[in-house]
């Protein structure tokens, strides 16, 4: 229980009984609080550790790096909030890659997706056809299937961008259920071991602040974009202290990890 009060109060919010808004302010709060970066995690391989971080790790690292993490790290910490607050939550595994969380709410099940830098800053009812969560031009479908499956869309100015994922919204995951999944992403080859990346919403700004290797990016709600490549170090940890407002996530630990493996995110994307 003092984990749950600790992590309340990163949030900014008071205990409430499960309910939807309650659901919804979790949901709102947790990204803009806690980013979705692999910097982190990167220094945490570096540092010779390839599990998920513990409540108190996931914490600990937001009080004292600036931390987020990835899926798995923040989905499930996430999960184990909300079953400390009372809510009836389960883990959902999408396209047999992704963590996500179903929560069973009066009878209803919800989607909630705090960990995939996409916009769902509301649980997503599972008892329409299709639902919709939007910013700017960043648009994520959630769609029943008459196989009684769910496939997860997500679409950047009207193109889809990445895999289509499919999930079961009745059969629960466990985290040890990931673990396999879990350590694959620690391999040099995973897609969050290849490139520096965090996101933030700043909700009260209208904008999503976005960093790609080198290339910084503004998206605001009406849909304009502005992008800026750094040209240093010192210009990612700039960006990162006054443009995010994360100043302690550990950037060079994190592109020596990189350089480890043999990349470069200065180098020239095409």
């Amino acid at each position: 229980m003092a984990e749950s009060k600790v992590y309340l109060q990163l949030l900014g919010l008071e205990r409430q009984p499960p309910s939807l808004p309650f659901l919804n302010a979790i949901c709102t709060a947790h990204l803009q609080t806690f980013p979705f970066e692999n910097i982190s995690k990167l220094a945490r391989w570096q540092n010779g550790g390839e599990e998920l971080p513990t409540v108190h790790e996931f914490l600990q690292g937001r009080r004292t790096l600036d931390a987020g993490g990835t899926c798995y790290s923040i989905n499930g910490n996430v999960h184990l909030l909300l079953n400390q607050l009372g809510f009836n939550s389960q883990l959902a595994m999408l396209g047999g890659e992704h963590m996500g969380i179903i929560v069973l709410l009066d009878g209803t099940r919800y989607y909630v997706d705090c960990g995939a830098a996409a916009p769902f800053f509301e649980a997503v009812p599972l008892h329409l056809r299709k639902t919709e969560r939007k910013f700017g031009n960043d648009v994520v479908a959630i769609t029943a299937r008459e196989d009684r499956l769910f496939d997860y869309k997500r679409y950047l100015n009207g193109a889809q961008t990445g895999k289509t994922w499919s999930f079961q919204q009745e059969k629960s995951y466990q985290i040890a259920d990931f673990q396999g999944l879990v350590s694959a992403s620690y391999q040099p080859t995973a897609t969050f071991m290849g490139l520096l990346r965090c996101q933030l919403y700043q909700l009260h700004q209208q904008r999503s602040v976005s960093l790609v290797n080198n290339r910084f990016t503004i998206s605001k709600s009406n849909g304009e974009r502005t992008t800026t490549t750094l040209s240093s170090v010192c210009a990612i940890e700039n960006v990162l202290a006054n443009e995010f407002n994360l100043p302690n996530l550990p950037v060079r630990q994190a592109i020596a990890a990189l350089a480890k493996i043999g990349i470069d995110p200065f180098a020239k994307q095409a």
